[in-house]
């Protein structure tokens, strides 16, 4: 199954990273893409369940408009240390059959459960979260949560960028924007380098210029 991974942090609920993912225009794209699988992992915050499911509630609606889905259904399950896991499944009269939208609130073996088994990430800025993806070897596609007071995440962002290592998409409002980013990302010639071991060094000489 191709899939593309949408990360968000596990905390603060990063809301236009998960508006670009649930629009009509993004699902679209990824469908003609021949993607099968959204995957967005929404955070722990008290109300990211609820922005989350309003988002998912308005690109069905969307959907119904198209393809005569009219009700709103949603699976949800919960794993033994209570992440929420909800998934909706559309059946679209398209070419690749079934699309499906899952979102987690959060897993503490992301890596391993989801990260190594997409075709693309899409990821929120945090140090650790690159890192996971480039580690994998996944082509990575970075928005910037300008919410957070952190002001070192931009300039790690920019150095990962600078080194060819991630591509930085700079509007996070923008469906356009993040479209561009992604056809660049799956291109042949996308100037992405790997980031092979040991690299140990460089990565602390980004974090330390940055700090």
């Amino acid at each position: 199954m191709k899939f593309v991974l949408v990360t968000t942090g596990a905390t603060v609920t990063f809301r236009p990273l998960i508006k670009l993912s649930l629009s009509l225009e993004f699902v679209n794209h990824l469908i003609d893409l021949n993607f099968t699988k959204l995957i967005i992992q929404f955070g722990n915050s008290s109300n990211s369940k609820d922005f989350y499911l309003k988002e998912l509630e308005t690109l069905h609606n969307s959907l119904s408009k198209d393809f005569g889905k009219n009700e709103f259904h949603y699976k949800e399950e919960f794993s033994s240390n209570d992440e929420s896991k909800i998934t909706i499944l559309y059946n679209l009269p398209i070419k690749i059959g079934n699309f499906i939208v899952e979102g987690i609130s959060f897993d503490k073996d992301l890596s391993l459960n989801y990260s190594s088994k997409s075709s693309l990430i899409i990821s929120h800025g945090g140090t650790g979260s690159i890192l996971d993806s480039l580690r994998l070897n996944k082509k990575l596609i970075v928005l910037n949560n300008q919410e957070l007071a952190d002001s070192h995440q931009l300039d790690i962002i920019n150095e990962f960028e600078k080194k060819e290592l991630l591509i930085y998409c700079k509007d996070n409002y923008n469906n356009k924007e993040l479209i561009k980013c992604i056809n660049k990302a799956l291109s042949n010639n996308n100037g992405l380098k790997q980031l092979i071991p040991p690299r140990g060094k460089i990565i602390q000489d980004i974090i330390l210029d940055c700090i």
